[in-house]
């Protein structure tokens, strides 16, 4: 089987996988600005801290969208299927849930700081405190995660439409 390039073959490719390079190139842009912005007020320093601060939100965020992602489909059966007491239960378990998460990670965040910094690697003085303090900020917003998860990805069903636009200008 010889292998050939056709016109209609990379239409598709390109068709497909555009979005996604739009998307990646739209992010290294925000990165790049974002660290110049802080290389600016805070230096190289500021940078660093905030790169610790960045791939640790990468990892809570990627574990809430999984729970959001998880309870979706339930949430659309029961409310099918018109079982008013199965959702209700498993609405409960899921705020519950990413509630505790969401504290569970601050009580971590705040009193593991360093610990955290320390995972990334061996920085100078001034990087583990800088990222220290912005670790602690930052997990004092995650505690807060789970009342996000309720209300952008689950209650909006219920809500009108116009509600998730207001809802994200505001945040």
């Amino acid at each position: 089987m010889k292998f050939r390039f056709s016109k209609s073959s990379l239409t598709k490719t390109f068709s497909i996988g555009l979005p996604s390079f739009l998307s990646e190139l739209g992010l290294s842009v925000f990165t790049m600005g974002y660290n110049i912005a802080i290389a600016a007020v805070a230096g190289t320093a500021g940078v660093a801290a905030f790169s610790v601060l960045n791939y640790t939100h990468s990892v809570i965020l990627m574990l809430f969208l999984g729970m959001s992602s998880a309870i979706q489909p339930l949430i659309s059966y029961y409310r099918g299927a018109k079982q008013q007491d199965r959702e209700q239960q498993t609405m409960r378990l899921a705020i519950i849930t990413a509630i505790g998460t969401g504290f569970v990670f601050f009580v971590g965040g705040f009193f593991g700081a360093g610990h955290i910094v320390a995972m990334f690697g061996t920085f100078s003085q001034e990087i583990v405190d800088l990222a220290t303090v912005a670790v602690r900020v930052f997990f004092c917003g995650v505690s807060i995660y789970g009342l996000q998860l309720r209300d952008d990805d689950v209650f909006p069903n219920e809500w009108p439409s116009w509600y998730g636009d207001l809802d994200y200008s505001c945040t």
